[in-house]
């Protein structure tokens, strides 16, 4: 009978270290993961170095891609800006960023020039291919350039289809692309106070 007793004990203490020890874990991961964003570095269209911490109270809306994509990336940006201008004030805490990770044809010109068909406040962003692959892979992100299928520059790039929502501490949601601008508002104001609620 106290062999049982004791055996139970013992399980439920285990059971009690082993919950512990993987909230301690999950803790020190998501600190890691945090600062890891934070202290990523990109440039913005005017050549000038652009961390996380710039967005400031606001909630940026993080698109990787680049700017020869023949639909994806276009019919996502459209969709954002709609999106965006259709939510009035509301859109007034979101920052819309396109980050390009095919940095050898996409100059801060290009960027530039690229993000206007998008409205007055994308920031484009790009960076060294250090940069780039450092900075998608915390997002969880992934890119591959497809240049040894092609002899010149057109070639294409394989790209996640996703927008990240992040903060100036580095919290983040990772949202699925919704090709209705409604669906898309609707989504972007249920992750804004998802995200808010772990500041």
């Amino acid at each position: 009978m106290f062999k049982i007793l004791y055996l139970l004990i013992g399980l439920i203490a285990f059971g009690a270290v082993v919950s512990g020890v993987y909230k301690v874990s999950d803790y020190y991961a998501n600190v890691i993961e945090t600062n890891l964003i934070r202290e990523a570095k990109l440039y913005d269209a005017h050549g000038h170095h652009w961390q996380i911490s710039e967005l400031n109270e606001k909630i940026g809306i993080i698109y990787f891609g680049y700017t020869s994509c023949p639909d994806i990336c276009p019919n996502a940006l459209n969709n954002l800006s709609i999106t965006l201008a259709n939510m009035g004030e509301d859109s007034k805490i979101f920052q819309p960023i396109f980050v390009s990770v095919d940095p050898d044809r996409d100059t801060s010109e290009v960027i530039e020039e690229y993000t206007k068909h998008f409205g007055d406040n994308i920031l484009g962003l790009t960076g060294t291919d250090t940069q780039l692959k450092v900075f998608s892979w915390i997002f969880g992100a992934s890119y591959s350039l497809r240049t040894s299928e092609s002899k010149n520059q057109d070639y294409i790039v394989d790209h996640s289809a996703n927008y990240f929502l992040v903060t100036s501490l580095g919290r983040f949601l990772k949202l699925p692309v919704k090709d209705n601008p409604k669906d898309l508002g609707m989504l972007l104001m249920r992750s804004k106070s998802s995200i808010l609620e772990t500041m």
